[in-house]
């Protein structure tokens, strides 16, 4: 609890506190509407609890989904190196081809 609302409710219960010693009768017609304003407020705060807890819970699915498409990504990627990686190491190189092509020679007029 913050501590602005636990103050709310301390003044909230002196204020119910005094009234009781110094206007019984007051306090005694105010009773089934005070009742009725913690009633609503314990209802809109378990309801507030409910949907809080509601959203934390579609927050962590949205997060373990995310995390999830971000490894499978990055598994993809590796895959796709590692075979293009492969791809250059089976093709032969122009040094052992045989073409002339670098292998240090010059060609005519240079």
């Amino acid at each position: 609890m913050n501590g602005a609302f636990l103050r709310g409710v301390l003044a909230g219960a002196a204020a119910v506190g005094a009234l009781a010693v110094f206007m019984p009768g007051v306090y005694r017609a105010a009773q089934p509407a005070m009742r009725q304003a913690m009633k609503a407020g314990i209802k809109a705060y378990e309801q507030g609890r409910e949907q809080l807890s509601e959203l934390a819970e579609t927050a962590e699915d949205a997060y373990a989904e995310a995390m999830e498409e971000l490894e499978r990504e990055a598994k993809q990627k590796q895959a796709q190196a590692a075979e293009a990686a492969e791809e250059t190491a089976s093709q032969p190189s122009h040094a052992m081809s045989g073409d002339g092509a670098g292998n240090g020679q010059r060609g005519p007029g240079v």
